[in-house]
């Protein structure tokens, strides 16, 4: 006799599903905390030039969201769980801007705060970001606090520059009263980019003694610029402005910030080497493609057939990006072999179009030669 078959209820397993499913639906609701804010405030469509500028400011590669930056020098940051590593140039240049003022420095953690939230998906925290919004608003609206620190032959364009972070938070605030994503994301980085040209204008040289056997080599302790022009190697017309309607050009300019407070040595090295016109007409050496590498960072390579990691004091590459290889488990080969000393911040279209052997044109120091100490 056989025994005879159970017939089991498929009730348990669909009722756990609807309750998940309500569980997963309602968790927005409970994350956020917060109720519809009234729609007081509406904005014509976006200007195609503020959104190319909101693209290039908040991300290196377009293909990466706004990466958080709590300063270094916070003990409690607002958000927990941030990355560690910058993603993008942009980032990584505020990060290392020494910060002397605490007030600023506080703006600057509510605004990456406020990064930060916009990349939680579905229903964002709009109301946190809100409070934010407003707690920056009060601080930058007390000019004394937020000019501590500024030279007297700086304070002008200091006080220039605090009132466009406090125009930058009211429009920031009224993105998020209307729950614009875009905007917010714009507007949160134009105010992030005018706190970083404040704390720079704070930043008196470098937050620490350089070792006493460099003491002799030229040391860069803040910030230059050099324009880099490039063309391929064959003369190709490859290169789009996306600010033009000119079509492909045979040459492009690339903007390299030099970053002296995190590479003072080799900056300055570098920095020279562009005065003296040691790379017009020269080569562009490798461009090598890594993972969790910000796309455009600058580097010295190392010298040929060496095996102590001695570095060239001439040659430099360039990190590209490539989708495909991104968000690959572990770090990169190259993580902690080479010294980052600058950043492509213009001009990153076309660099993922250089390729070794092409040639660097001229290279023309823009600015930063007062930043240099004597050798």
């Amino acid at each position: 006799m056989k025994p005879q078959a159970v017939k089991r209820s498929n009730l348990p397993v669909g009722l756990g599903l609807v309750i998940f499913g309500t569980g997963m639906a309602l968790f927005p609701l409970w994350y956020t905390k917060s109720a519809a804010p009234q729609l007081t405030y509406k904005e014509g469509p976006l200007a195609p030039q503020a959104t190319i500028r909101g693209a290039y400011i908040n991300t290196a590669s377009k293909d990466v969201g706004i990466d958080p930056d709590f300063h270094k020098y916070r003990k409690d940051p607002i958000v927990g769980n941030a990355p560690l590593h910058p993603s993008n140039a942009d980032v990584a240049l505020r990060r290392s801007i020494p910060a002397f003022n605490a007030d600023v420095a506080a703006v600057q953690d509510r605004l990456e705060a406020v990064a930060f939230k916009l990349r939680i998906p579905q229903r964002k925290p709009w109301k946190s970001m809100g409070d934010d919004v407003a707690a920056a608003a009060e601080l930058a609206a007390q000019q004394p606090l937020m000019l501590a620190g500024v030279l007297p032959p700086d304070q002008a364009e200091a006080q220039q520059l605090v009132g466009d972070i406090q125009v930058t938070l009211d429009r920031l605030a009224r993105a998020i009263e209307v729950k614009d994503p875009e905007r917010t994301s714009i507007r949160v980085s134009n105010a992030l980019e005018r706190v970083a040209a404040l704390e720079l204008l704070q930043a008196p040289g470098l937050p620490y003694q350089l070792p006493r056997q460099l003491a002799g080599y030229p040391a860069l302790t803040g910030r230059a610029v050099v324009e880099l022009t490039v063309e391929k190697a064959g003369g190709e017309k490859v290169f789009i402005d996306q600010n033009s309607g000119d079509g492909p050009q045979r040459r492009a300019t690339l903007r390299l910030i030099l970053d002296g407070y995190s590479a003072p040595i080799t900056a300055a090295n570098l920095l020279l080497n562009a005065k003296s016109g040691m790379y017009n007409g020269a080569p562009l050496g490798e461009l090598p493609v890594l993972p969790l590498s910000i796309y455009g960072a600058v580097a010295m390579a190392h010298l040929p057939d060496t095996s102590a990691g001695y570095v060239s004091g001439l040659n430099f590459f360039i990190y590209k990006f490539d989708r495909q290889q991104a968000g690959l488990a572990g770090l990169s080969f190259d993580e902690g072999e080479f010294g980052v000393c600058g950043y492509i911040v213009q001009g990153l279209d076309a660099v993922s179009k250089l390729e070794s052997g092409d040639r660097i044109v001229a290279a023309k120091v823009v600015s930063g030669l007062d930043k240099l100490t004597a050798s």
